[in-house]
């Protein structure tokens, strides 16, 4: 899964989880990851968050077998930050070795971040609004 966004105000903790529920579960930290590549964007900086939902911090297989109904993204562990939401996209995973990173950890291990999916962008304000 890949997020584009611009900060438009700091904040002291950038956080970057990206939490998700399907009919059977709620938000939780049972299921969330965190980004393998991107994170704690400067104020007016662009960047791309590239997170592997193949392997994610918590929800082992879960996000690939199951229909996932919402996303919530994390941006910062803090108030006071703004951000502009630029694109959300939920792609085909590209494999972690195409984005120059290590090979996945062991099952259970819990790490986390490019996705897996259909894919939509829409620009929205730092509160999730279109």
């Amino acid at each position: 899964m890949l997020v584009r966004l611009t900060r438009k105000q700091a904040s002291p903790a950038w956080d970057g989880s990206l939490y998700y529920t399907t009919a059977t579960h709620g938000e939780s930290q049972g299921f969330f990851a965190k980004p393998v590549m991107g994170g704690s964007p400067a104020v007016n900086e662009t960047l791309i968050l590239a997170y592997d939902m193949t392997h994610p911090m918590g929800g082992g297989d879960d996000w690939t077998t199951s229909l996932i109904s919402q996303i919530r993204l994390d941006t910062d562990d803090s108030p006071g930050g703004a951000f502009v939401i630029r694109q959300i996209a939920v792609t085909e995973n590209p494999g972690r070795e195409a984005l120059g990173l290590k090979p996945a950890p062991a099952a259970g291990s819990g790490q986390g971040g490019a996705g897996e999916g259909c894919g939509t962008g829409e620009e929205q304000d730092g509160e999730g609004h279109a």
